[in-house]
């Protein structure tokens, strides 16, 4: 399976990611919030399998989701619509019900975007973001991401070896195999730093290499995704996506207008860029798949044989 947004320039993937983010974060309409869900679902069941999203929804986003819903109701109690009064005389309210229950599904789009980002932006691509602004930075986040795992494969090396050896029991054996494990990142720093500055690492002008070409398809997503977000941005500040739940209910104004409906779909049109991108791809490499088979290397389509 060709994953069409994944290959697109790190930029792009970025620049996608604050902007679906931002505009998840700063709404409180379900309807918008319902939307950003299910792109955040549809792509991450394009990266990984359907029956892994849904595993992934029920172990981590299903319990953030219910915690938000039930917490939200015991500690606010503004609302006009009084359901029952707690033991303490507190009001339990239906509107602190309905924020509660908006509130998860905000958090519950922010962790599968996430699970998304995680995906796409790979070390190398995050290396390469960093590099444009802080080369340093770049340099010591590149040697974090190469130490973490190093780190720990030390570090459960040391702790079965002292296991193995019965010196001490599982928390003596473990913090001597900290202990190890530090001593063998501090040498390996000072060994690193050395071999740095033998090579002569900040004695001239630094120069790069990047496997990574901004293309006429990345400038024409940056320019999609910008003129719905300006779409989308226009309705906001006009109120076409606005939802207050205290103390009452209340939506945004004219939700059936056109414009309130342009603005949704301007946000669904973001939320939908990189399964939009991926499904695009995915059909233009079977098309190429095809072409091939039909035609041999005299160019000579099959069928004509």
């Amino acid at each position: 399976m060709r994953e069409g947004f994944g290959e697109t320039h790190p930029i792009v993937n970025i620049i996608f990611y604050l902007a679906v983010v931002s505009l998840t974060v700063t709404t409180f309409h379900p309807v918008l919030l319902g939307i950003s869900f299910l792109g955040a679902v549809l792509y991450l069941g394009r990266l990984i399998s359907m029956r892994e999203v849904v595993s992934y929804l029920l172990r981590l986003a299903l319990p953030a989701f219910l915690v938000l819903a039930v917490i939200n109701p015991l500690f606010n109690h503004r609302g006009m619509t009084v359901l029952f009064y707690l033991p303490g005389g507190n009001a339990f309210t239906f509107e602190s019900v309905i924020y509660g229950l908006v509130m998860g599904l905000m958090v519950v789009d922010i962790i599968v975007w996430s699970a998304c980002f995680s995906k796409v932006l790979t070390t190398d691509k995050c290396v390469y973001l960093f590099s444009i602004f802080s080369p340093g930075f770049s340099l010591v986040l590149s040697m974090v991401f190469r130490f973490v795992p190093r780190f720990g494969r030390i570090l459960s090396e040391a702790y079965e070896a002292r296991v193995i050896s019965g010196d001490g029991g599982p928390v003596a054996s473990g913090v001597r195999a900290v202990g190890k494990a530090s001593t063998y990142a501090l040498e390996r720093s000072a060994v690193t730093a050395d071999s740095m500055t033998d090579r002569g690492y900040g004695t001239g002008r630094r120069t790069s290499f990047s496997l990574f070409v901004f293309r006429r398809r990345d400038a024409g997503i940056l320019v999609f995704i910008a003129a719905f977000f300006s779409l989308y941005m226009a309705g906001f500040f006009n109120g076409f996506s606005k939802a207050y739940y205290e103390p009452y209910i209340e939506f945004a104004r004219d939700a059936l207008t056109p414009a309130s409906l342009a603005v949704f779909a301007a946000f669904a049109c973001v939320c939908a860029v990189p399964f939009a991108v991926s499904m695009a791809e995915e059909i233009r490499f079977g098309k190429s798949v095809k072409n091939v088979g039909e035609t041999d290397r005299g160019g000579y389509r099959l069928w004509e044989r």
